[in-house]
């Protein structure tokens, strides 16, 4: 049974074997998501993104982005077509795609939302081969920073 203290510095990340998330996630003890203030969740939203943005694409994503001035981060959309597999295999691109966000995020510029729709090839890919089409299309789009450009 844990006592309060184990319970805070666990969550406090004090405890070895833990870790301190950052801000834009929230964590609990059955992991960590994404805030709301970093996802694009709305219908209107990625509509404004699609018909306002701009886009690049590679075989395995396609990347809409529009520039938002009034925002301090990025945010994102997900979209994993029904055509891709069931929906263990659409979430695991899903949490791939998330995971690659995470990992890049001190590289990706701010002020943007970013709508990634996933391509079939994506269900026959493992997580560093989606992280590489992710920095792809987002280093030929400009929204990564020089140091980390392919």
């Amino acid at each position: 049974m844990f006592s309060y203290i184990m319970v805070k510095d666990l969550l406090l990340g004090v405890v070895e074997g833990t870790t301190v998330c950052p801000s834009h996630l929230v964590c609990d003890f059955g992991g960590c998501s994404m805030k709301k203030a970093y996802r694009i969740k709305k219908n209107e939203d990625f509509q404004k993104v699609f018909r306002r943005g701009q886009s690049f694409a590679n075989r395995q994503l396609v990347l809409y982005y529009m520039k938002k001035e009034e925002q301090s981060h990025f945010r994102i959309g997900l979209s994993v077509s029904k055509k891709i597999g069931h929906a263990v295999m659409r979430n695991q691109i899903k949490r791939y795609l998330r995971q690659a966000f995470h990992e890049l995020e001190e590289e990706i510029q701010p002020n943007y939302d970013l709508v990634i729709i996933a391509r079939k090839p994506t269900n026959q890919m493992e997580f560093h081969e989606i992280k590489k089409s992710l920095t792809h299309v987002l280093s030929r789009s400009k929204l990564l920073n020089k140091k980390i450009r392919t």
